[in-house]
């Protein structure tokens, strides 16, 4: 979503029998509401099942929410094991929203419903809530409502999710997606024993590590690439050549010795 639901995250600050979790644009002295920081988890007995991932920049497509699924969402949601999954479907995180400033694709939103859709037995009910530009609400919501028809198992082909297959193959992390992530992931792992897991943590290392070398790695590749280049080979200079005459002479000194 666009902004952090604090309405419903007040409702069940203290009910530990509710997991709340929100992805949300964060950048409280500009940006309504400003509440959801990671450091906002819940109160009293709920402690631990408020589960904020504040983005402190726009612009994140795909790549960002899957990154946040697989080492946040998901991993505390399968511990969880909830009975139902509510989903406050905020398309104003979609991209051409005149005010989220995100890049959600239609075929992401689908993306990500279908890996809700593999906990709590398949039941997932969406809710529509936010979007502030028609075309994007209604491309967002036939995206959506098709992935839960395939987790029913009711639904024919999508040409268009899988023309966007290989776009969201492409698509990589923003800059500072792997750092928020690490702060909300460092909060929570207080809460939820499974953020700490070998797999987990090796999961992890591995995308941190990967999202580090790609900041990284374009100017160290081309020094390696320039000093690997193998250095011209010097000029050979070329042969002497003898004196005009020195062919016929050499002729004459060899018919001497054939003589």
């Amino acid at each position: 979503m666009r902004a952090d639901g604090n309405g419903t995250s007040d409702v069940f600050a203290c009910d530990p029998s509710v997991l709340y979790i929100s992805l949300h644009r964060y950048q409280p002295a500009t940006f309504f509401p400003g509440t959801g920081a990671a450091s906002e988890v819940g109160a009293g007995a709920g402690e631990g099942a408020t589960v904020n991932i504040p983005w402190t920049e726009t612009g994140l497509g795909w790549a960002d929410y899957a990154a946040a699924f697989r080492h946040l969402v998901l991993p505390i949601l399968s511990h969880f094991d909830p009975c139902l999954i509510l989903v406050s479907a905020g398309f104003d995180a979609a991209a051409g929203d005149p005010l989220g400033g995100m890049s959600l694709t239609p075929p992401a939103f689908g993306a990500l419903t279908e890996q809700l859709c593999a906990l709590a037995r398949g039941r997932v009910v969406v809710a529509l809530e936010g979007g502030y530009n028609e075309d994007a609400i209604s491309a967002c919501a036939d995206a959506v409502l098709r992935a839960l028809l395939r987790c029913g198992g009711d639904a024919g082909p999508d040409p268009l999710r899988a023309a966007q297959a290989g776009r969201l193959a492409r698509e990589r992390c923003r800059p500072g997606t792997a750092a928020a992530l690490a702060a909300a992931r460092e909060v929570q792992k207080r809460h939820w024993a499974c953020l700490g897991e070998a797999a987990a943590e090796a999961a992890w290392a591995a995308f941190a590590a990967e999202e580090e070398g790609r900041a990284r790695g374009a100017v160290p590749a081309l020094r390696v690439k320039l000093a690997a280049a193998p250095a011209e080979p010097p000029a050979t200079p070329p042969p002497a050549r003898a004196p005009a005459d020195a062919p016929a002479d050499a002729e004459a000194g060899e018919a001497e010795r054939e003589l």
